[in-house]
């Protein structure tokens, strides 16, 4: 774990609809915004510099009525916009769940999610 550095020990708690963080091992970049009338966006970017040959991002969003999707990931580097149904006005948080794949085995940050919620 300690090979990812930050990127796997972020705050559990919902710091907004933005979610932000660069170190030596990559960085990682969360939204989750308006999208038009009755749908609202997540969009990640993750990026890791240690050597990941794969990534699974899980997305478990609470108060949307959807249920948790996963994605998989060759490479070093995951990017992704997800469209949601969305009532204006209910809270909604969504955890963000990271895999890496190394030559060291698998890292993830299950213990840690990161989380971004809106609106604020």
């Amino acid at each position: 774990m300690a090979m990812l550095g930050s990127l796997l020990l972020a705050p559990t708690a919902a710091a907004g609809p933005e979610y932000s963080e660069t170190g030596p091992a990559g960085s990682i970049y969360i939204t989750l915004r308006p999208f038009d009338e009755g749908r609202i966006a997540l969009t990640y970017d993750i990026v890791n510099t240690q050597g990941a040959t794969g990534m699974e991002v899980t997305l478990s969003p609470v108060g949307l009525n959807s249920a948790s999707s996963s994605s998989t990931f060759g490479g070093g580097r995951a990017s992704k916009t997800v469209i949601y149904p969305y009532t204006a006005g209910d809270q909604v948080n969504v955890g963000v769940h990271v895999k890496f794949l190394t030559p060291h085995g698998i890292q993830d940050n299950s213990a840690h999610p990161f989380v971004v919620s809106y609106p604020r």
